[in-house]
C-alpha cells in the first residue's frame, strides 16, 4: 500500500502511469468532471471502458425537484453544489471562460458515448467511493478514497479541504477485493439505476417495446448486454425520430456563418487526388467522396447555367433531432436561365428512401423543413434544396 498526498505526488500522475491500452477503468465517486477528462484524456482515450457510479442519487427520475421539466425528460440533473457533475468544483469553473468549457465538453461527450456507461445510487445508503484500474483480471491497482473524479481529486487544482489524501493498492489480495465490491454494486439493479436512459421514455414504454423483440435476438443480451444496450438505444431513437420530424419546426435566429467556414482547415487537406483544376468552383480544385460526386463536379464545370458552386464545409451545419446535418453542394444558376437560382443539393448514389439509413433520412427530411422556413422568412422559393442522384435529375429540378 502507499499514499498519495497529492502535494509532492500527485493522484493525476500517478493514474496516467497506471492506465494501460485496453484496460477497464471503474469508478464510484459522488461526481465526474469534464476538466477531469481533460487532464487524463490521453490516458482515457486509451482505455476500453469506463463503469462510474454516481455514488449520490443525482441522476435518478425520483430524485428531480423540477417535476414539470421531470413529464419531458426522463432524467433532471439539479443544481444543488454537491451535483455539479460534468462541470466539477467551483474552482475548476472559476478558472475556465465559457468558450472553453464548450470546446472541452464537446470532446468529453464525444468520449463518453464511445467509451463510458454510468449508473446512479437509488437507494439512501451511503456508498464507499474509491476507483479501480483493472488492465488484466491479475493486474489491478485501487485508489481510496476518491470524493469525486474532479481536477481537484486528481491534485491539478486547489481545494477546500484540508487534506487530500489517497491510498493506492495494488497487492493482489487488495484489488480483487475492490473489484469484487465494484462488479457486486454494479450489477445490483436494486441500489443501482442507469444513467444512460438514452431514449429519455418511461421505464413502462421501454418494457414494452423490449417485449416486441425476438426472443433470439433478445438472447444476445447476455452475451454482450453493453453493446445490445446502445444498439436498441440507436434502434428506439431512430423511430422516435420519424415521429419528432412531423412537428418539428425551425425559427430564424441572429446567427450568421462566417466566410472563414469556408477557409477553416483547408490548409492541411490533401488535395494530390482532388482531380482537374476547376473553373466554376470557389477553389481551384475540390476533394470529393464517392464517383456520384466526381461526375457531378464534372457536369457542373462545364455546364454555362452555373455561376458558381461550392463544395459545403464541414462547418456549415442545419440542426436536427438525430444529430447535426452537412448537406454536400450550394450551387448558383445564371438568374433567367432556371426556375431555382439558389440550389442545395444533396448527392446520393440512389433515390430510393429505402436505400437510405433512418437517421440519415431523417436528416434529409430536417433539412427541407429548414429550408422551407428559409424561403417563408426571407425569400419564398428563393432557396431550393434538393436530393438528386446526378447532375441531370439536379437540371429536371431547376428547369
Amino acid at each position: 500500500m502507499e499514499l498519495i498526498d497529492n502535494i509532492n505526488r500527485l493522484l493525476g500522475d500517478d493514474l496516467k502511469r497506471t492506465i494501460r491500452p485496453g484496460g477497464r477503468l471503474k469508478i464510484a465517486a459522488s461526481c465526474f468532471s469534464m476538466y477531469a477528462y481533460e487532464a487524463l484524456k490521453d490516458e482515457l482515450e486509451k482505455v476500453e471502458h469506463l463503469s462510474f457510479i454516481f455514488t449520490s442519487p443525482t441522476f435518478v427520475a425520483e430524485e428531480a425537484t423540477d417535476k414539470i421539466r421531470k413529464e419531458r425528460r426522463e432524467f433532471h440533473i439539479p443544481r444543488a453544489e454537491r451535483e455539479r457533475s460534468l462541470y466539477g468544483s467551483e474552482f475548476e469553473i472559476q478558472l475556465r471562460n465559457k468558450l472553453t468549457q464548450r470546446a472541452i465538453a464537446k470532446e468529453c461527450a464525444d468520449w463518453l458515448r464511445r467509451k463510458a456507461t454510468f449508473k446512479s445510487n437509488r437507494s439512501k445508503a451511503p456508498m464507499q467511493q474509491f476507483a479501480c484500474v483493472q488492465v488484466t483480471d491479475a493486474d489491478a491497482t485501487a485508489y481510496m478514497p476518491l470524493h469525486g473524479f474532479t481536477a481537484v481529486d486528481l491534485g491539478y487544482q486547489p481545494g477546500n479541504a484540508v487534506s487530500n489524501l489517497v491510498n493506492k493498492m495494488d497487492e493482489p489480495a487488495f484489488t480483487a477485493t475492490w473489484l469484487s465490491l465494484f462488479d457486486q454494486i454494479w450489477s445490483d439493479s436494486e441500489k443501482l439505476e442507469d444513467v444512460a436512459e438514452g431514449t429519455l421514455l418511461t421505464r413502462r414504454t421501454v418494457v414494452e417495446i423490449l417485449k416486441g423483440i425476438n426472443a433470439a435476438v433478445f438472447a444476445q443480451f447476455k452475451t454482450n448486454p453493453e453493446n445490445f444496450i446502445a444498439e436498441a438505444i440507436r434502434l428506439i431513437n431512430e423511430q422516435k425520430a420519424t415521429v419528432i420530424i412531423e412537428h418539428l419546426a425551425y425559427d430564424a435566429v441572429d446567427g450568421r456563418f462566417d466566410l472563414d467556414i469556408f477557409t477553416t482547415g483547408q490548409t492541411k487537406q490533401d488535395f494530390s487526388k482532388a482531380g482537374e483544376k476547376l473553373t466554376r468552383h470557389i477553389y481551384d480544385f475540390v476533394l470529393t467522396d464517392s464517383k456520384v460526386e466526381r461526375d457531378f463536379v464534372t457536369e457542373l464545370d462545364t455546364c454555362k447555367e452555373v455561376v458558381v458552386y461550392a463544395k459545403l464545409p464541414r462547418g456549415f451545419l442545419i440542426p436536427t433531432p438525430v444529430g447535426d446535418y452537412n448537406p454536400d453542394w450550394a450551387i448558383s444558376f445564371q438568374e433567367g436561365a432556371v426556375k431555382h437560382v439558389y440550389f442545395v443539393a444533396e448527392t446520393k448514389g440512389s433515390m430510393s428512401s429505402m436505400d437510405l439509413r433512418p437517421i440519415e433520412a431523417t436528416k434529409i427530411q430536417c433539412a427541407r423543413k429548414f429550408f422551407e422556413e428559409i424561403n417563408r422568412k426571407f425569400a419564398p422559393e428563393n432557396v431550393k434544396y434538393d436530393v438528386v442522384d446526378s447532375f441531370g435529375k439536379l437540371m429536371e429540378l431547376v428547369k
